[in-house]
């Protein structure tokens, strides 16, 4: 979610085109394991994803020693192992529950980001990448697992794209007021509302197309919104304490993999609470 100017003629490829091929290679990639590979190897890869992030998450522990860091993506995976036997997919009250407290987990950070000038201590990015990561990928086996689960992640993925787009669009054009300076200079009131607004459209499209109840999902489409906008200012700043541009430099011209899928992961687990489809068999 951060826009770069397009680089000065002379220095190869501009910052905008390897941002539009880098996006067209991510969209073959992504489709191809949600619709081509059957459902556990696509589990596989999404799942990697996710540990290339957490891997990257690291990178905001300071000063960034590399023991420190691996000490973090083990601690990590150490919390998804130990949580998985109990996620009995079958058992809704469980994933309920476990997907419930990233939801509230996500909802105080966004109190938080208000009061981003306090430290960011190493115990506190170890504790944020358990919570903020291990939802999520208990959230993507939920859609995965779940019947028509890769239209479900697509729906997903559209209306974290639909308020990302539409808040660009809008506060370009309406943008006055500024909606976290600190963190993200480019973000305004404006675009923001703009952003929920185009969620909305492709939250009731969504639900229409999927038989759910467009008018419902019309409602709760922002909420889902409003949850990736603070996953996006939350690496924000992180980034900032850790003195990064970038989570990291595997998607030339998007930075890191946690520089996409930051909005995603903090969306994920509201949207699978909302949607009611923890009932789902295991992987």
């Amino acid at each position: 979610m951060v826009e770069r100017a397009p680089g000065g003629a002379g220095t190869g490829l501009s910052t905008l085109t390897k941002r539009v091929l880098t996006a067209l290679v991510l969209v073959a990639v992504a489709g191809a394991a949600l619709f081509l590979v059957p459902t556990p190897g696509g589990a596989v890869f999404f799942s990697a994803v996710l540990l290339v992030g957490l891997w990257e998450w690291s990178g905001f522990l300071t000063p960034p020693r590399v023991h420190w860091r691996i000490a973090l993506c083990l601690s990590a995976l150490a919390v998804a192992v130990a949580a998985y036997p109990g996620l009995s997919f079958a058992d809704v009250a469980i994933v309920r529950s476990f997907l419930i407290v990233g939801v509230l987990w996500w909802a105080g950070l966004g109190i938080w980001l208000t009061k981003t000038e306090k430290s960011i201590t190493p115990a506190f990015v170890v504790v944020a990448a358990w919570l903020c990561l291990v939802p999520a990928w208990v959230s993507l086996l939920v859609l995965l697992a779940a019947e028509s689960g890769a239209l479900l992640l697509l729906w997903l993925v559209a209306m974290v794209a639909a308020a990302d787009i539409g808040a660009y669009f809008t506060g370009r054009s309406l943008g006055r007021h500024k909606l976290a300076p600190r963190l993200s200079p480019g973000k305004t009131v404006e675009g923001l509302m703009g952003g929920l607004v185009c969620a909305a459209v492709i939250g009731a499209a969504g639900a229409a197309l999927l038989g759910k109840s467009p008018a419902l999902f019309a409602l709760l489409a922002p909420l889902i919104a409003m949850v990736s906008v603070v996953g996006d200012l939350t690496v924000s700043a992180f980034k900032r304490h850790a003195g990064l541009k970038d989570t990291g430099w595997l998607l030339p011209g998007h930075g890191g993999v946690m520089d996409r899928v930051d909005s995603l992961v903090a969306a994920a687990p509201l949207f699978v609470v909302l949607l009611g489809s923890v009932d789902t068999s295991p992987l």
